[in-house]
């Protein structure tokens, strides 16, 4: 018995010694959901649809907002949202287009949803948006 305790031993002391010096793999995003990302950044100012995003990433719709929600933590809209929002925080700092050319320019082309969803996002209206940091 005392042979079947020390092997036990030995077995622990090597799993912790393995435990102390590995390195952690790194997870990979899906390289669906990266080309399905790639494509929004690419063609964010058009329409796009789940079914677009999902048959560039090759998969069934369902899978694909599954799949795309546990890599990022949100919906493959409220990304796409989120990713034409940026853009047009930019443009507002940087350009003289009115709100409705900046909404239609990044593909949000009702310009009243675009100031809502704006106003949640950043907490201000895009009119105060662009007085406060283009003149900052």
């Amino acid at each position: 018995t005392n042979n079947i305790w020390r092997n036990y031993s030995d077995l622990y002391a090597l799993t912790e010694r393995l435990l102390q010096t590995a390195t952690p793999i790194p997870k990979e995003t899906n390289t669906g959901v990266q080309r399905a990302i790639a494509y929004m950044a690419e063609h964010y100012q058009k329409p796009i649809t789940i079914q677009n995003l999902a048959n560039i990433a090759n998969m069934s719709e369902s899978n694909f907002y599954a799949v795309f929600k546990k890599h990022k933590g949100i919906s493959p809209i409220a990304f796409l949202n989120s990713y034409r929002l940026s853009m047009a925080a930019d443009k507002l700092i940087e350009t003289a287009f009115t709100i409705h050319e900046i909404s239609s320019s990044v593909g949000i082309h009702d310009s009243l949803y675009f100031s809502k969803l704006f106003k949640k996002t950043y907490g201000i209206a895009p009119k105060e948006y662009r007085q406060t940091f283009r003149h900052s």
